[in-house]
C-alpha cells in the first residue's frame, strides 16, 4: 500500500495521541514520545501562540490507508525534533529526517538554521542514520525518563498539621490552581486574573482527570502544592506533569505527599506503572529509577 506524508491539521490531535498509545507498548519507554506527554504539551497555554501562528501545521504525518504510521514533531518549540514510528515502518526514518530538516528547524538570532533530534540511546538505527548525515551527539544535552511500579507498596507519609490533601475541582478551583502554579514555578508576585483562562485551557484536554490532579490546601484555603497526573488506560501507565510547591512551603515534604496520593489514585484506576521526564532526587526518594536516556543529535543546516 502507498504511504503518504502530509502536514498536521488541528483535528489530528486525537489521532496522533491514539497512534502514540498504540505504539507505546511496542517500544521501550523513552523510545516513543509518551501519549500523555503529547496531550499535556498540546494543551499547555504556552503553546497557544504556536498554534495561532500555524506552527503546528509543520508537524509531519505519514499514513497508510488513512492510518498514521509515523509522526515527526517538536515538543514546545521548533528545532527540537522527535520521530515516532510504528516498529514495522522504521524504513521511513530517512524520509522523516529529511522532512524535519525542511520543516521543523529553528532559525537562530543570527539567521542560521539549526536542528536537534532527541534520540533514545537504544535506537541504534536512528543514531546510525543521523551520524551518516553529519549529526553530532551532545552528551551534555539529554533527557531521561524515570519510573516505578505502583502495584508495589507506596510510602505512608504524614501530612503536616493544618494542611489538607485532595484532588482539584474544575471551575471552583481555577483561581487557586493558577496561583499555585504561578508561585510554584517561581514567578514574581501574584498571577494576573486575566490569565485565568490558562487553567481552563489545560483542563479542557480530553485526558485531563481532576480526580488524579492533587493539591495540598492550607488553612486559608490557598493551594501550596500541586501534582498533576495523566493516565492511559490502554497501557496502564500514568505520567506526571506538572509538580510544584509554593516557595513559602518548601522543604516540608509536600511534593512527596501530593505525588504519593496521586500514585495511589492512579493505582485505583488500574495503573501499574508511573513515569516522569526527570531524575531529580525527589523521585529517587519515592522509589523511582532511571528507565531511559535520550541524547540530542545536533546539526547546523545552513549558513545565513
Amino acid at each position: 500500500m502507498r504511504i503518504e506524508c502530509r502536514h498536521y491539521k488541528e483535528d489530528d490531535f486525537i489521532r496522533v495521541r491514539d497512534f502514540l498509545k498504540n505504539i507505546f507498548g511496542k517500544w521501550s519507554v523513552g523510545h516513543v514520545f509518551m501519549p500523555a506527554r503529547w496531550e499535556y504539551i498540546v494543551f499547555h497555554p504556552n503553546i497557544v501562540p504556536l498554534k495561532q501562528a500555524g506552527v503546528f501545521e509543520q508537524i509531519g504525518l505519514w499514513e497508510e490507508d488513512g492510518e498514521i504510521v509515523a509522526v515527526a514533531h517538536f515538543e514546545s518549540e521548533l528545532g527540537e525534533v522527535y520521530l515516532d514510528v510504528d516498529p514495522n515502518y522504521t524504513f521511513l526514518y530517512s524520509e522523516m529526517i529529511e522532512y524535519a530538516e525542511a520543516n521543523l528547524y529553528e532559525i537562530k538570532e543570527d539567521g542560521r538554521k539549526s536542528i536537534e533530534f532527541h534520540v533514545d540511546e537504544s535506537n541504534e538505527a536512528l543514531k546510525a542514520l543521523l551520524e551518516e548525515r553529519g549529526y553530532i551527539r551532545d552528551v551534555a544535552l539529554y533527557e531521561v525518563y524515570s519510573g516505578r511500579s505502583i502495584v508495589d507498596e507506596l510510602p505512608d507519609l504524614k501530612l503536616p498539621e493544618g494542611l489538607l490533601v485532595r484532588n482539584i475541582r474544575k471551575k471552583e478551583d481555577d483561581g487557586r490552581r493558577l496561583r499555585v502554579l504561578w508561585r510554584g514555578f517561581d514567578h514574581v508576585g501574584e498571577p494576573d486574573p486575566k490569565d485565568l483562562w490558562n487553567s481552563c485551557y489545560m483542563q479542557s484536554a480530553p485526558g485531563y482527570d481532576p480526580s488524579i490532579n492533587i493539591v495540598i490546601e492550607n488553612e486559608e484555603g490557598n493551594f501550596v502544592a500541586y501534582a498533576g497526573f495523566w493516565y492511559d488506560h490502554l497501557s496502564r501507565t500514568a505520567y506526571i506533569e506538572p509538580v510544584c510547591v509554593d516557595p513559602d512551603y518548601r522543604r516540608m515534604g509536600l511534593a512527596s505527599i501530593a505525588l504519593t496520593e496521586g500514585m495511589r489514585r492512579c493505582r485505583l484506576l488500574g495503573a501499574e506503572n508511573v513515569y516522569v521526564a526527570s531524575d531529580v532526587g525527589l523521585y529517587k526518594s519515592l522509589g523511582f529509577s532511571q528507565v531511559s536516556i535520550s541524547y540530542s543529535w545536533l546539526k547546523q543546516l545552513s549558513d545565513k
